[in-house]
């Protein structure tokens, strides 16, 4: 029986930057704060609450076995939510 996968994908200037799939929501996550963390910290400049970029932003999907997707989370790298209240929306929506 073929389970959900969540997709994660980070995108900057129109190009992948970073690219994860996985089965487990609380692994996915991880590889979330992990990369995203890193990825704001080394190309993003700070604003007022966060690190931004110019167009940058992650997604999170769950790809259904059909091959329908349903978009979980969106993060634009504007500046204006923290990674960690973006997990936090994450964590709640998937009851993690």
């Amino acid at each position: 029986m073929k389970k959900n996968q969540f997709v994660f994908v980070i995108v900057d200037q129109g190009i992948i930057q970073y690219l994860a799939v996985e089965e487990d929501a609380k692994k996915i996550k991880d590889q979330m704060a992990k990369h995203l963390r890193s990825y704001l910290d080394e190309n993003g400049e700070y604003t007022v609450k966060e690190h931004a970029t110019e167009d940058g932003y992650a997604n999170l999907f769950e790809v259904l076995p059909t091959g329908n997707y349903d978009y979980v989370l969106s993060y634009p790298f504007d500046g204006e939510e923290t990674v960690e209240s973006a997990l936090e929306r994450l964590s709640k929506k998937l009851n993690l």
